[in-house]
């Protein structure tokens, strides 16, 4: 943990006032916790806790959940990190790092991104696992135009042994705070809709 701040420091500038950096988080509750396709909570309910802190693109952060893996865990934290340019008033790249972290003796996983999106329409970020270059995944979203009651996003994931994770995601913001999301899978279309979809809620402070 002190690492973990000592870092937040370092990203946001030991020069320039804690006030100036861009503090955030949500709270959230999800029906199952589906990551990249798989489920990693037994399709059960979980808890969702994020914080981060942003200055002039640079960007620190936590996020826990309750986990069930089907190993002796129950729950994951993790730490994330990077910086996003915006190069135009509609397109932004970006690269970072993400390392996941399970109690019950499970190995720490770290990965490296890089990525970008236009306009708010299009998103494509590919991820390398930092230890297996194998486990390598490319995600992409896109925002479907003309859909105004909700925010409709159709996803794209591939892995490089060449699974693929397809589905879509619709969300409304409800009010300043609370946001209503729906994320469905594609083999929810063979019958499996429970174990493939999960809804969930967050909560923006």
């Amino acid at each position: 943990m002190k690492q973990f701040l000592a870092t937040i420091l370092l990203m946001t500038g030991l020069s320039t006032s804690v006030n100036a950096a861009d503090f955030s988080g949500s709270l959230g509750w999800s029906s199952d916790y589906i990551w990249r396709g798989v489920s990693q909570n037994q399709n059960s309910p979980a808890l969702h806790l994020d914080l981060a802190v942003e200055h002039k693109g640079w960007y620190v952060g936590t996020w826990a959940s309750h986990t069930d893996l089907g190993m002796d865990n129950s729950y994951e934290y993790d730490f994330y990190g990077g910086y996003d340019m915006q190069l135009t008033d509609k397109l932004l790249v970006g690269g970072g790092f993400l390392q996941y972290n399970y109690n019950g003796g499970i190995e720490k996983v770290t990965e490296l991104f890089v990525g970008g999106s236009y306009a708010d329409m299009v998103e494509l970020w590919y991820y390398v696992d930092h230890e297996n270059s194998d486990l390598s995944y490319l995600d992409t979203k896109f925002k479907v135009p003309f859909v105004s009651v909700v925010d409709l996003h159709l996803n794209y994931g591939k892995w490089k042994d060449g699974d693929d994770v397809i589905g879509f995601t619709i969300s409304r913001q409800l009010n300043e705070k609370l946001n209503l999301n729906l994320m469905v899978l594609e083999e929810a279309r063979h019958g499996k809709f429970s174990d493939s979809a999960s809804l969930g809620f967050t909560y923006n402070f």
